[in-house]
């Protein structure tokens, strides 16, 4: 497992890192978000541990990131782990993270961790949870 206590927090709008947002890998390669499930609500200061299953077998990093979506928009990066360390020979993947205190947090608006591997660039979005 992968944990990390800090990320970069991004505060200015900007486009989502893939669109659309659907996998361009192999079947063999995919990455399914197994954790958050959806529907969830953290709060500031809460632990999110995200869980996948899956992934290309050349992958030694994986990048992982919380996605906000104000309505009207296709999302953008809030906080931001780059090179977080995978095993690609274990069943599942797992990356904590906790959510700082001062992070602009909207409490009607959607979000989703997202996951995205080097090499191969395979990636996936979790499912949409709230934050409060």
């Amino acid at each position: 497992m992968a944990r990390a206590t800090k990320g970069t927090i991004r505060t200015e709008l900007k486009s989502p890192l893939h669109v659309p947002p659907k996998p361009n890998t192999k079947s063999g390669d995919r990455i399914v978000m197994l954790s958050p499930s959806g529907g969830e609500i953290f709060e500031a200061g809460a632990t999110i541990t995200a869980l996948w299953r899956g992934g290309p077998a050349n992958a030694t990093t994986v990048r992982v990131a919380l996605i906000h979506y104000p309505p009207g928009t296709n999302g953008y990066v809030l906080l931001d782990f780059p090179a977080a360390a995978y095993d690609p020979s274990a069943a599942f993947g797992t990356f904590s993270f906790k959510l700082p205190r001062e992070l602009p947090i909207v409490h009607a608006h959607k979000y989703k961790v997202y996951v995205e591997t080097n090499g191969t660039k395979t990636w996936a979005y979790g499912p949409e949870f709230q934050l409060s």
